[in-house]
């Protein structure tokens, strides 16, 4: 099962995400047989091998299935304890909720992400699930919410040296800040990303 993960990951990175999936699915199928007697590794991987899949067929047709798939996740990623993914798990639940609209429950699911990372002190949680309340808020025009979440978020991220997230929330910023017609401080906020 191992292999079948590297190799899933290595399709999925090379974007062949049929050869992704098929091999996310011989993953769980092998470890299915076994489900009752898993050990805490086994656990490890049959969670991450349902995350894959759901990562994976987010922004398709198979959207219904990748709910499905992070429903079970998060129930072994309960079951075994893993904060730091069961926090994962609502977060890309939350983004799925988001595209359909469904804008209070993915902001409960993000507060419950946002928790999880306070609880666990794991400042990449912390600002993931800030910046995605941030996207969320302005989506139903709460543009007050939305900056503070950026912002805090774009704290996070700077504090801990992480370039890429910093460059991606600026924009997310700018985007607010357009809403509010506040064109300087966007386009600050543009050339500083």
């Amino acid at each position: 099962y191992k292999l079948l993960m590297t190799l899933g990951n290595s399709y999925q990175l090379k974007g062949d995400l049929f050869s992704a999936q098929e091999n996310y699915l011989k993953g769980l199928k092998t470890l299915s047989f076994k489900q009752n007697d898993l050990t805490h590794v086994e656990k490890i991987f049959f969670a991450a091998f349902y995350y894959n899949l759901a990562t994976l067929l987010i922004n398709t047709e198979l959207e219904t299935e990748s709910t499905d798939y992070l429903q079970q996740a998060i129930k072994i990623y309960k079951e075994i304890d893993n904060k730091f993914k069961l926090s994962q798990c609502y977060v890309a639940l939350a983004q799925m909720l988001e595209r359909q609209k469904e804008y209070k429950d993915a902001i409960d699911y993000l507060l419950q992400a946002l928790a999880i990372g306070k609880e666990i002190k794991d400042p990449y949680s912390i600002a993931l699930a800030m910046a995605n309340l941030g996207v969320t808020y302005i989506k139903i025009n709460d543009m007050q919410q939305a900056l503070y979440y950026f912002k805090t978020a774009l704290q996070y991220y700077e504090s801990n040296n992480l370039q890429y997230e910093t460059a991606m929330i600026k924009l997310e910023l700018a985007k607010a800040y357009c809403h509010i017609n506040e064109g300087r401080t966007a386009l600050k906020a543009v050339n500083s990303a």
